[in-house]
């Protein structure tokens, strides 16, 4: 059965319509960082995990600027996925989305400023690091 089958069926299910009886998994997007050991890359996506002791490093997609961070036993494991998304913001740069499925050690970019975007105001403010998921403007 497809992805759009089983919510067609589920929809109407809720919304009283008889539907036959579904067992399995449903399929969704994912909604936390996943990447394989190891990481991986593509143009616009970038993933890494955290190792328990030492440097690691993620390039920002589409600049010549890198997120680097030193990985601890409180966030080893963790995945850390940064995809390039359109800047929401005024502040002109190079806007991605971090996602991680644990704790995040702070990222400082090099070379370049850290901006986060507060989607409830629309404005982005300077930073020191990344230190949680969000929307982050990179000026290299």
């Amino acid at each position: 059965m497809s992805p759009r089958t089983a919510v067609s069926l589920l929809c109407m299910g809720a919304i009283g319509i008889g539907v036959p009886s579904l067992t399995g998994t449903a399929l969704a997007a994912p909604t936390r960082a996943g990447c394989v050991i190891g990481g991986y890359s593509t143009t616009a996506s970038k993933c890494v995990t955290v190792p328990a002791s030492g440097a690691f490093s993620i390039k920002v997609p589409h600049t010549r600027s890198t997120l680097v961070g030193k990985g601890t036993s409180a966030t080893a494991g963790t995945k850390i996925h940064v995809v390039a998304v359109a800047n929401p913001s005024q502040t002109s740069g190079t806007a991605i989305r971090v996602t991680a499925n644990g704790p995040v050690p702070p990222l400082h970019a090099r070379p370049g400023k850290l901006y986060r975007y507060d989607p409830k105001t629309g404005k982005s403010a300077a930073v020191k690091a990344v230190t949680r998921p969000g929307i982050y403007i990179v000026k290299p």
